[in-house]
């Protein structure tokens, strides 16, 4: 799994290497245009405030929040990342059975 330290029940490691931590390359990532804003400080004399956290923290919520928006018909809310195929597929699955089981009734 995506950036996922796992561990097993006794609390061994199971996501210990490389071949079992994936790295995400370009194939799995989403396209994200970086945007810059700048609001200087009037309180310091330079502007200055912050070390560039902003980025590194909020762009997985943001893609959270999106995967939760398009998600939201089937009245899942997503609470948790990395966001991986296999948490999709348990999320959803619950949503597809009873529109399955609705489908089956209407007809």
């Amino acid at each position: 799994m995506y950036e996922l330290f796992d561990s097993a029940d006794q609390g061994q490691l199971t996501s210990a290497s490389f071949m079992d931590y994936l790295i995400p390359t370009v194939a799995e990532m989403p396209r994200v245009e970086l945007l810059e804003m700048s609001t200087p400080s009037p309180l310091h004399p330079y502007g200055a405030k912050g070390a560039a956290e902003g980025p590194y923290l909020t762009t997985p919520a943001a893609i959270a929040s999106a995967v939760e928006d398009a998600l939201s018909p089937l009245g899942i809310e997503l609470n948790q990342t990395p966001i991986t195929p296999d948490l999709l597929f348990r999320l959803t699955r619950p949503a597809a059975a009873a529109a399955a089981a609705a489908a089956t009734a209407a007809s």
